[in-house]
C-alpha cells in the first residue's frame, strides 16, 4: 500500500498528466519537481505495476483506482 505522501504525488502526477505521455514520465516529472527520489519513483511505480497486472489494467487506469480506492 501506498503512504499519504506516496498517494498525494500519484494523484499530482494524475492531474497534471499531458497528452500522449505515460505515467512514469508525468511521475518522475512530479517528483523532479518535489525533489523526490529515484527509490520513491521505483516504489510508487511497484505498487502501480503489481495493481495493474492485479487487475488486467493500464499502469494510468491503475493509477487512478490506487487513487480513489485507497
Amino acid at each position: 500500500m501506498l503512504s499519504e505522501e506516496e498517494l498525494a504525488l500519484l494523484r499530482e502526477a494524475i492531474a497534471s498528466h499531458r497528452k500522449k505521455e505515460d505515467l512514469e514520465t508525468s511521475l518522475g516529472r512530479v517528483l523532479r519537481r518535489r525533489d523526490g527520489s529515484f527509490e520513491l519513483y521505483l516504489r510508487i511505480m511497484g505498487v502501480v505495476r503489481e495493481e495493474a497486472r492485479r487487475r488486467k489494467l493500464s499502469p494510468m487506469d491503475a493509477a487512478r483506482t490506487l487513487a480513489i480506492d485507497e
